[in-house]
């Protein structure tokens, strides 16, 4: 199993491995272009930015581009709210 990418959000295992499984099969069906545009945003995606410039083409690595989207994908869970959930912790 890979280290979890939202560092200190706690998923059990199962429900993550199921995410991670679901992101990574959904981006096999993103063009190379859009994989790259995704993998800009991250750690290594700007390292190339920042030293490689227009010269070159981006290149990017899938498990960057999961993690990323899995990153984002939980932060905007964890962030979601409606009146029930509210009521349900006391808020």
């Amino acid at each position: 199993m890979r280290p979890s990418p939202v560092g200190a959000v706690n998923i059990p295992g199962a429900y993550e491995d199921t995410a991670l499984a679901i992101v990574a099969h959904d981006l096999g069906c993103v063009s190379s272009q859009e994989l790259s545009a995704i993998w800009l945003p991250t750690e290594a995606g700007e390292e190339w930015a920042s030293g490689e410039g227009e010269n070159s083409t981006p290149g990017y690595c899938l498990d960057d581009v999961v993690d990323y989207v899995m990153t984002e994908l939980l932060d905007l869970a964890g962030r979601y709210s409606n009146s029930r959930i509210r009521s349900n912790i006391g808020r």
